[in-house]
C-alpha cells in the first residue's frame, strides 16, 4: 500500500471539518437527552456557585457522573460560556 501525499488544502479541511460538521446527536439533537442548553447553562451556574452535584443530578433526573460531566465541561463541550469564562 502506497502513501498519498497530503496538500494544504486537505489538511485545512479536515482540521475544520467538526466546525462545518458538528455531529447531529450532539445535545438536543441526541432522541435520548434529558436536558437542553438551557438546563445544561443552569447546572454549570450551580455547581459553579458550589451547589452540590448530587443535589443537581437528583434534581434534573441524570447521574452525578454526567452532572459532574457537565460542571466541568467535559461534556456539552459545543455550548459555548455565558457572559464570560467561569
Amino acid at each position: 500500500m502506497t502513501t498519498l501525499p497530503i496538500g494544504p488544502a486537505v489538511r485545512e479541511y479536515a482540521q475544520t471539518y467538526p466546525e462545518r460538521h458538528p455531529s447531529p446527536s450532539q445535545g438536543t439533537g441526541n432522541s435520548q437527552a434529558k436536558l437542553n442548553s438551557d438546563k445544561v447553562y443552569a447546572i454549570r451556574k450551580a455547581a459553579d456557585a458550589g451547589a452540590k452535584l448530587a443535589e443537581l443530578a437528583d434534581a434534573f433526573s441524570i447521574s452525578v457522573r454526567a452532572c459532574r460531566h457537565i460542571a466541568r465541561r467535559t461534556s456539552w463541550t459545543h455550548l459555548p460560556e455565558l457572559g464570560g469564562a467561569r
